[in-house]
């Protein structure tokens, strides 16, 4: 799964498709890959065009899925920072 996610990244399929970006970061967040969605993420929100709203709260899913407390609490952080 990850490496198909990493395919269509390469191929540009996140540009401004917010629905394709959450779609993989679900898939990633599904099969417990929680630092890879929080990696997509990152670099989607460094692009031209940042994710949305439903594609962070996708990865918080995923952190809360995973348990993983600390880093739910970072991406809040950068939502908010972020305005």
């Amino acid at each position: 799964m990850t490496e198909a996610v990493d395919a269509l990244e390469a191929a540009g399929a996140f540009g401004r498709q917010q629905s394709q970006l959450t779609v993989a970061l679900t898939a990633l967040g599904d099969v417990g890959a929680t630092s890879r969605a929080l990696a997509l993420l990152r670099r989607q929100r460094e692009a031209a065009s940042p994710p949305g709203l439903i594609p962070h709260n996708t990865v918080l899913r995923a952190c809360q899925r995973s348990g993983d407390a600390r880093r739910a609490l970072e991406l809040l952080e950068t939502m908010e920072r972020a305005g």
